[in-house]
């Protein structure tokens, strides 16, 4: 039975650094373009230093997967400092992460590659559930299982404010971009069990405004228990926005505690500026888990 387990997972998990070290999770970051600049996701850029990049090279950003030849390299470092890895990856209906993990995996003993079905926090949720059943000393086997079950009711959702991202990205039409904008349609994308985008609810109206109602719709026919917490995971939003959120999410005392995460370069990159989401547990049988 493995003593020593490190968790790993790519840095569009979206944790902050205050959890990552805690936790003791292994990040790999994920590399992206802006224009003919090439970064490193490691949190160097803020989502608003992200945007101003944008403007001054009039193109999106562009990221990319983390290379089968980088898991090959990197895993067997992490091996000499444990008996196993536990690696938890994005979606692999929206990274090619996964597929090389397993490719790894299935050449370096002890590593073990899981599939979130989730994006963002969603991933930081399965994560974190991991870590604890580590520190309680559970067997790689009883992790693995512990994880799967989280990730049965992840609850994945993001407001977004302009579908400008995802339109230049090709993920919206430009009749649906169209009328968005000129209806004021703030769109809510969601993770399906397949781990795939969807669209789901509109608001019409401010996005500052619309959030709270958001908020409400997300958690109105929840099931939720009392011990569990919640992110509020933003891309450029103003601060003080965000707290807002956040003691409007506290202020129904169904969470023992809300976390604030600043969202990676991924989230970024597909769904642009002013982009907020809550990401929790949700136990409800009639949920739509997306």
């Amino acid at each position: 039975m493995a003593k020593n387990i490190i968790i790993s997972c790519e840095s569009c998990s979206d944790l902050n650094p205050e959890l990552i070290k805690k936790n003791k999770i292994h990040i790999f970051p994920m590399p992206y373009t802006i224009g003919t600049k090439n970064f490193i996701d490691d949190g160097t850029l803020s989502p608003s230093q992200i945007y101003e990049e944008v403007k001054k090279n009039n193109a999106l950003p562009k990221t990319s997967a983390i290379t089968l030849g980088i898991f090959l390299e990197e895993f067997p470092k992490l091996l000499k400092k444990a008996d196993a890895v536990i690696h938890i990856s994005i979606s692999k209906e929206l990274s090619s992460c996964f597929s090389s993990a397993v490719l790894a995996s299935k050449e370096i003993p002890n590593v073990y590659a899981i599939d979130s079905l989730r994006l963002s926090s969603g991933i930081g949720m399965q994560i974190l559930e991991a870590c604890k059943l580590r520190d309680e000393g559970k067997s790689v086997k009883e992790i693995i299982a512990g994880v799967e079950k989280v990730r049965a009711v992840t609850d994945v959702s993001f407001l977004i404010d302009d579908l400008e991202y995802l339109y230049k990205g090709g993920r919206c039409t430009g009749l649906a971009f169209f009328f968005a904008r000129g209806l004021h349609l703030r769109p809510t994308i969601v993770l399906n069990n397949e781990g795939k985008m969807d669209v789901d609810k509109k608001f019409i109206g401010a996005f500052r405004k619309k959030l709270f109602d958001y908020i409400d719709y997300r958690l109105e026919k929840a099931t939720v228990d009392r011990n569990d917490f919640a992110f509020i995971t933003h891309a450029g939003v103003d601060e003080d926005i965000v707290k807002s959120v956040v003691e409007y999410v506290k202020a129904k005392n169904i969470f023992a505690d809300v976390f604030v995460t600043v969202a990676s370069a991924t989230i970024c990159s597909h769904c642009g500026k002013n982009t907020l989401g809550i990401i929790f547990k949700n136990y409800s049988q009639n949920a739509q888990i997306r």
